[in-house]
């Protein structure tokens, strides 16, 4: 698990998690965070943040795809889960 310990989020945890299926593996993030200043952090979200963090593992889960040289259709899963007012 990564957590935070200084940055822009009042909270930010993120952990991977890795399932056999089959002769496959199901890379799974789950993302928690929630940014900070109350109301303000909350416009924020609705702004930019949650379509920022759609971005950032999007592209990661391209990546892995290409790393791992696979299809579409083994695409990690991504759960994001904001404690945003």
């Amino acid at each position: 698990m990564d957590e935070q310990e200084s940055g822009p989020f009042a909270l930010w945890r993120h952990t991977h998690g890795f399932e056999a299926r089959g002769h496959a593996t199901l890379v799974r993030d789950t993302v928690q965070y929630r940014e900070p200043l109350g109301p303000l952090g909350a416009l924020a979200h609705l702004l930019f943040v949650e379509r920022t963090m759609n971005r950032i593992f999007d592209f990661r889960r391209e990546e892995i795809a290409r790393a791992l040289n696979t299809g579409a259709s083994a695409s990690p899963v991504l759960h994001v889960a904001s404690d945003a007012p």
